[in-house]
């Protein structure tokens, strides 16, 4: 009897075989790119992904993205390393390098000079949602008063998750006025995903009215933030919902999201533009995030190919 493993390294034999026929019949590809380490470990992945018209059958051409691989990496990530792995990802897949349209990927300075090597000047493309997430971080980062507000609404997330009597108190105070599975509970924030501190923002302030009431009742329990503080968070939802937005809509895969980049751009700069917001934290940000904005996505070359 095969083993599961077995039969998934057939499956993967099968399946990279039907992909590269079908890659062999494009004529222009575009690539997206990206180095991940997995958290607590050294252990680091280069992960390359084809975006392509299928033209076959005379078909009405349909966009297609298919994961070409995820490959450990053993080196320093060196432009040079970074290079042949492109060289030995490709080949591969017998993809040429006349075909390759484009490489998308992060702004690092090994990334950039990788791709010059590889292809040419003006093949590379700036990934807009990686340019959202510096935007927000640097943003935020430049704030103090924010970030210790952020970190003290992350206390009181964690507060709950550890307590069982709190959440279920924090359940029993919802459960009067919603039905079964609209119950909402609180959302911790990772450090590594920005739109997660958002994702926590937004449901302690919908949740705000409740913890309050329950932290009052509790010895040891972190103090629960300030109305003026409150007034912050509302300001932050205000600023960041946009940028969520869009790097929801940059990073979809069932169309093609270049296109998007410059109205995405010039939007979310007209639209902070016009926010009012009600705090001088919020007023910070607002600035800060409209320097960044100005500074980082107001190059519109940097999205043509030449």
């Amino acid at each position: 009897m095969a083993s599961i493993t077995g039969l998934m390294e057939q499956r993967y034999a099968t399946t990279k075989v039907i992909l590269k026929q079908k890659l062999s019949v494009i004529n222009n590809i575009a690539l997206t790119n990206d180095i991940l380490t997995l958290t607590n470990s050294t252990r680091s992945f280069i992960l390359v992904t084809a975006h392509f018209l299928n033209t076959a059958n005379n078909c009405t051409p349909e966009h297609e993205m298919v994961t070409l691989t995820a490959r450990r990496m053993y080196q320093a990530h060196t432009a040079d390393y970074i290079k042949e792995c492109f060289e030995n990802i490709t080949d591969e897949f017998t993809i040429e390098k006349d075909c390759i349209l484009s490489i998308t990927t992060d702004g690092g300075a090994n990334m950039v000079a990788a791709v010059k090597k590889f292809l040419e000047d003006g093949k590379r493309i700036p990934c807009m949602a990686h340019l959202l997430n510096l935007i927000v971080d640097g943003a935020t980062r430049d704030n103090a008063p924010v970030l210790q507000i952020a970190n003290r609404v992350k206390a009181i997330v964690t507060y709950f998750k550890q307590s069982v009597n709190a959440m279920d108190d924090l359940r029993a105070e919802q459960e009067g006025q919603k039905k079964e599975g609209e119950v909402l509970t609180l959302i911790q924030s990772v450090s590594t995903r920005w739109n997660s501190c958002l994702d926590m923002l937004e449901r302690f302030n919908t949740l705000s009215a409740i913890v309050a009431k329950i932290l009052a009742t509790r010895r040891n329990a972190p103090d629960m933030i300030t109305s003026s503080e409150l007034s912050v968070i509302r300001d932050l939802i205000i600023l960041l919902t946009p940028f969520k937005q869009a790097t929801e809509e940059i990073s979809g895969d069932q169309y093609v999201t270049s296109s998007l980049a410059i109205p995405i751009a010039n939007l979310l700069q007209k639209g902070l533009e016009e926010v009012k917001p009600f705090t001088e934290f919020g007023v910070a940000v607002q600035k800060s995030l409209l320097n960044l904005v100005i500074a980082k996505l107001n190059h519109r070359d940097i999205y043509i190919l030449l």
